[in-house]
């Protein structure tokens, strides 16, 4: 989609897959390492070790003494989407305003990198029925390295981040 034909959906594109099924999300890794790994990388979903890695290394050292990371600004409005109870009504993050109701929205980086680790939508893990950290939906301090979200079908909370694996 081209953002001058539709530029109120832009941000939109931005957001996680949800919706689809593990086998839809196993497939879409298969499809990027044909497309994308040129032989050299091979892309799918992480082991539930692997995501605590991963996520750990984003956290600063009182963050991983409580294994996870805190949801509110000082000012009490939201540092990341996960549910939240406070009085702010919009919040502005990278030029880009959403409706609180919406819920989900791209903050700040990690040290890692990486985008919404805890919060946004809970990840598929190579186990099917298993995710890791928590989602839009759940509070802060439910969605710790060692949480785990438990599926059996697509839902609005659940995605996936593929890792990539040198051969």
């Amino acid at each position: 989609m081209d953002c001058s034909d539709e530029p109120g959906l832009c941000p939109f594109l931005r957001f996680p897959i949800t919706g689809i099924t593990y086998e839809q999300a196993e497939e879409f890794c298969k499809w990027r390492t044909k497309v994308l790994g040129n032989g050299k990388i091979e892309f799918r979903l992480p082991s539930e070790s692997e995501w605590k890695n991963f996520a750990v290394i984003g956290l600063s050292p009182d963050e991983k003494k409580n294994g996870y990371r805190d949801s509110i600004y000082s000012n009490g409005c939201p540092m990341y989407n996960y549910k939240y109870s406070n009085p702010c009504e919009r919040f502005l993050n990278a030029g880009l305003e959403l409706p609180r109701q919406i819920g989900v929205v791209r903050f700040m980086k990690d040290k890692n990198g990486a985008f919404d680790v805890f919060g946004n939508v809970s990840e598929m893990t190579n186990i099917k029925g298993i995710a890791k950290g928590g989602n839009y939906k759940t509070f802060a301090n439910q969605s710790n390295v060692d949480s785990i979200q438990k599926y059996n079908k697509p839902e609005i909370w659940l995605g996936f981040r593929c890792i990539s694996i040198i051969r």
